[in-house]
């Protein structure tokens, strides 16, 4: 293929897009894509000749291809209109230098109806645009976005689609009737935020996801300080627009935001936007911006939930920082706990408590609070009740997790790994499978699918999957891509693990646990419970779930993985509540036995 020009796009024949000299971002699916496409010259492409040329002999359906076109989107930016979708057929590239064929007349029965549910409406709220001069007001427009769908969220005749699914549109030039089709929901709501001084412009549109038409569409010019009333008056446009019933407690709960400071909120977001982008540099500054709002308004209770937890992380991945103290940890989550208990993130941050302190009954608490307060969107509900031994059940509500977050990377994984801890090994295999329709990379995936072989017995399998994927150059742990050089020499990969046991920078719970793991892939027992015994007995911290791996199923007759379990206290815990799960059993007053 010869080198394509798409005004400030370049194809080039390595199949890589260029945008002022640099390599724009693009999985190899979105690539064989646009490439397919360059090559119609212009021409119509059916959604058929895609499926086939993009994925020769694989049976795939039509949402795979529609969630790639939205990330190609993305990465065309200011050219996205050169990607058009002709309905009820395919799509077409304009290129430069050539004029694109007439398209298809669009047909009447372009898609079925996304209406599903007559009596229960759904709605997907795609990522306010952000259109200040300023791209760092990005954390404000996404922050108004997150709040909304939180909003929403409470009402519960209403089925809103989660967070990290929406948020993998941000940016995409999309037909609001394929996002509707594709994520299943009636509704689709869009706008912008500018924020200028003292002044903020809201605008919305609410669109039928089968017509494509707009329902309800309103701008909000005002004060920055009548933001929360601009969020209010949104929810109940919606509401009203929607025909929906809103209960007086959930419009009680949408009206306590926490905080009517402008300045506190503005810092409440900043920080909610820092600890999101999940870059150990910024947790300190995620910190220092709570710590601000906090100062403003010292009765925020989102502010003090999102503190602690930011603090938990801290501590997790900077195990040695010494300015994060127990005191300051305990004292903005009791706080929290103080003003909002029933909060989600109140919960979420007790569970983290929970797991940092090994106080099982306040995490079997937790458990019954997310189940009152009836929100099944938090995979911390699921890690909770995997933690206390109840794998199938945490399965079953990580795929509730999964139903609201279909485009969530972190959630495919997150169901994969609660599928095989619950012994759905073929169901496991299934949702990688899907996961690599996907946007984004997520190496820990891989990593999931070995474990999942070895689980499986099939250690063979497992090792050529390791070399084949971790000696390309993806990383699931800092020390992998040395490990792979020495895999094929045990002995000389057993010296390494010894060696990076010890190693100052892997004392974390997630390298630890990493460490125990690669031992397990080599056969060495002896050297898994040493690297098992310092990342869920002597560290602390949600990681410690990892003990209920498949991969560690072998071990639990073990007398070193039944100490183990004794340290941490869940036997104390097994025996006083007679809860003793799916794994193991009470033997008499003083021993107990594996029975999974």
């Amino acid at each position: 293929m010869d080198e394509v020009r798409l005004g400030s796009r370049t194809l080039q024949p390595r199949r890589q897009l260029i945008a002022n000299g640099q390599r724009v971002a693009l999985g190899r699916r979105a690539l064989d894509i646009v490439s397919v496409l360059a090559e119609a010259k212009g021409g119509i492409v059916t959604k058929d000749e895609l499926l086939e040329q993009v994925w020769p002999g694989v049976i795939v359906e039509e949402n795979a291809l529609q969630v790639h076109i939205v990330a190609l989107r993305k990465a065309l930016g200011p050219e996205a209109d050169r990607l058009k979708t002709i309905r009820g057929v395919g799509y077409q590239l304009e290129l430069d230098g050539l004029r694109s064929p007439p398209a298809a007349p669009e047909k009447a029965d372009l898609a079925p109806s996304v209406r599903t549910s007559a009596d229960r409406p759904s709605i997907v709220v795609l990522p306010f645009e952000n259109m200040s001069a300023d791209p760092q007001q990005d954390y404000f427009s996404d922050g108004i976005t997150e709040d909304i769908i939180t909003d929403l969220s409470k009402i519960s005749a209403l089925k809103v689609i989660a967070r990290n699914t929406a948020f993998s549109l941000r940016g995409a030039h999309v037909d609001v009737r394929e996002v509707a089709r594709h994520l299943d929901v009636t509704h689709v709501l869009e706008g912008s935020v500018r924020k200028s001084g003292d002044r903020v412009r809201v605008t919305a549109q609410l669109i039928d996801g089968e017509s494509g038409g707009h329902i309800w569409a309103e701008r909000y010019d005002r004060d920055l300080s009548d933001i929360f009333e601009i969020q209010d008056e949104l929810s109940e446009a919606i509401v009203n627009s929607l025909k929906v019933s809103l209960l007086p407690q959930e419009r009680r709960e949408i009206e306590a935001r926490g905080t009517r400071n402008v300045e506190a909120y503005d810092y409440y977001l900043r920080a909610r936007a820092l600890r999101a982008a999940m870059r150990l540099d910024e947790i300190p500054l995620s910190l220092d911006a709570y710590r601000k709002a906090i100062e403003l308004d010292p009765d925020f209770a989102l502010a003090w939930a999102g503190l602690s937890s930011s603090l938990f992380q801290n501590r997790a991945h900077f195990p040695d920082d010494e300015s994060i103290t127990d005191e300051e940890i305990s004292h903005a989550l009791n706080r929290a706990i103080e003003l909002a208990p029933d909060t989600p993130d109140v919960i979420a941050g007790r569970a983290q408590r929970a797991f940092h302190e090994r106080d099982w009954d306040s995490a079997a608490e937790c458990i019954e609070q997310f189940r009152k307060a009836g929100d099944d969107n938090w995979s911390m509900r699921s890690h909770l009740l995997l933690m206390l031994g109840k794998a199938s059940e945490a399965a079953v509500q990580q795929e509730k997790v999964r139903r609201a977050d279909p485009l969530s990377v972190g959630g495919s994984w997150a169901l994969q790994f609660h599928l095989g801890c619950a012994g759905r090994f073929k169901d496991a295999e299934e949702e990688f499978q899907k996961s690599k329709l996907l946007i984004g990379e997520f190496p820990a995936m891989q990593w999931e699918a070995i474990k999942r072989s070895i689980a499986m017995g099939e250690l063979d399998a497992a090792r050529e999957k390791f070399v084949g994927h971790f000696g390309k150059g993806a990383d699931f742990a800092i020390f992998a891509s040395q490990f792979v050089e020495d895999f094929a020499d045990l002995s000389k990969a057993r010296a390494f693990l010894i060696k990076a046991l010890e190693d100052p920078a892997l004392q974390d719970q997630l390298s630890l646990s990493r460490v125990a793991d690669c031992a397990i892939l080599i056969g060495d027992t002896d050297l898994a419970f040493e690297a098992m015994h310092r990342a869920y007995v002597e560290k602390r911290g949600l990681m410690m779930i990892e003990i209920w791996h498949p991969i560690h199923a072998p071990l639990r007759s073990d007398a070193r993985f039944k100490q183990m379990l004794i340290d941490v206290g869940l036997v104390a815990y097994w025996r006083r509540t007679g809860d003793w799960g799916e794994f193991f059993r009470p033997l008499g007053s003083d021993d107990f036995e594996v029975i999974a």
